[in-house]
């Protein structure tokens, strides 16, 4: 209630005492090491007797919604290898005979089979009415691929694209609806592992051409997406993370450079629209403006770095922030960032904090930005960087 009483004083002691568990009083362990030690205590009944800080700072939030919705968003582009890797002519040897269907004017190109870059593969189908769009089916079955940061990607299951009338099987469409009914993706890299599942996802797609991306025919994806998206992870300590995209929100990717069988490997993907992220049970809904991230999973550092600015909007933040990489956050496969610094201006009064990823997976925030760790919190998982309100 932004005020420190003399029971919750106390609650402190017997938690230092060890007469009591920490999560009896989660708010007086001010570095987020699961202890109450004397000078947490000091700081207490200083605030008791001169009142709280009186700045709410949204940056404590930040840094759990920015890990957690980078790892959703970053999760998209694999989408692209998946469908322009195999599709006739993007990278993929194929010949499709069609076959008459079951309606006069209806054909059925015969399943062919694929073999994904790392091991095993899937099937691609195509059926379409004469006069209608083609429907194509990919069906994966361990498809393997090479992500970012020495991380290998395992897909399991089914997606169809859908083009417009005047398409032909044979062709991938510049304009395509996508479901996914079932789809799994297993990330297993030498510092842990995450399974994304999409649930009820769908998105229409617009691909456009500048000429530069080789085998691939498309650098510039639009996506109008709808579903959600679940990354978990696994310990210590395990998490799970869903990204669900409300009505009207957009995706746009440009791809600068693919690796092989289309896998992005250096990109700007922009999100503009409300989505609800739930993060260690808790809830943010937010809108996204210009939220950029840029991607390069080919430095020789083995990490893939991103750099993110955009503005979010939020009621956990009291409104809204413009967030922005300082120094890029690296990624190595695991749970949480090993380094990079993000500043948070919340628009209304200027103010700006830091925060900073460490190589341990932690999280340190500087409120004011003032060259002073202000909290410490030694995962970036630490449920106390996902409760709303912040302050």
């Amino acid at each position: 209630d932004g005020q420190v009483t003399v029971d919750e004083i106390l609650t402190m002691v017997n938690i230092a005492l060890g007469n009591a568990p920490v999560s009896d009083c989660e708010a007086g362990d001010g570095n987020g090491d699961h202890q109450i030690t004397v000078d947490e205590i000091l700081t207490a009944v200083n605030y008791a007797l001169s009142g709280c800080p009186v700045r709410p700072s949204p940056a404590r939030r930040a840094a759990g919604a920015v890990e957690s919705s980078t790892k959703a968003l970053l999760v998209i582009p694999n989408l692209l290898s998946m469908l322009l890797g195999h599709f006739p002519g993007a990278g993929a040897s194929m010949t499709l005979a069609p076959t008459p269907g079951t309606g006069s004017a209806a054909f059925t190109f015969p399943p062919v089979d694929f073999t994904c870059l790392n091991g095993s593969g899937g099937t691609l189908s195509c059926s379409q009415d004469i006069f209608g769009p083609p429907t194509y089916a990919v069906t994966l079955n361990s498809c393997q691929v090479a992500g970012a940061a020495g991380t290998m990607l395992t897909f399991n299951g089914t997606l169809t694209a859908v083009g417009q009338a005047g398409d032909i099987c044979g062709t991938i469409p510049t304009d395509l609806t996508v479901s996914i009914p079932s789809l799994t993706m297993q990330a297993n890299s030498a510092t842990g592992s995450a399974t994304t599942t999409f649930t009820g996802f769908s998105a229409g797609l617009s691909l456009a051409d500048s000429g530069s991306s080789g085998s691939c025919m498309f650098d510039t994806v639009d996506l109008s997406p709808s579903g959600s998206i679940s990354v978990a992870t696994t310990g210590p300590p395990a998490t799970s993370t869903t990204l669900t995209f409300n009505s009207g929100s957009d995706v746009s990717i440009s791809v600068s450079q693919y690796g092989a069988q289309c896998v992005p490997q250096i990109y700007d993907l922009e999100l503009n629209g409300v989505v609800t992220l739930i993060a260690d049970g808790q809830s943010f809904q937010a809108t996204y403006t210009m939220y950029d991230l840029s991607d390069d999973t080919t430095t020789t550092s083995g990490q893939d770095t991103v750099d993110i600015s955009g503005t979010v909007d939020s009621p956990c933040f009291g409104g809204a922030v413009d967030i922005s990489t300082v120094t890029s956050l690296s990624l190595n496969g695991g749970a949480c960032p090993i380094a990079g610094d993000v500043e948070v201006t919340t628009d209304a009064t200027g103010n700006t904090d830091l925060v900073s990823y460490t190589a341990s997976g932690g999280v340190t925030i500087d409120l004011g930005d003032d060259n002073s760790i202000d909290q410490t919190f030694l995962t970036c998982l630490d449920s106390k960087l996902f409760v709303c309100p912040v302050i």
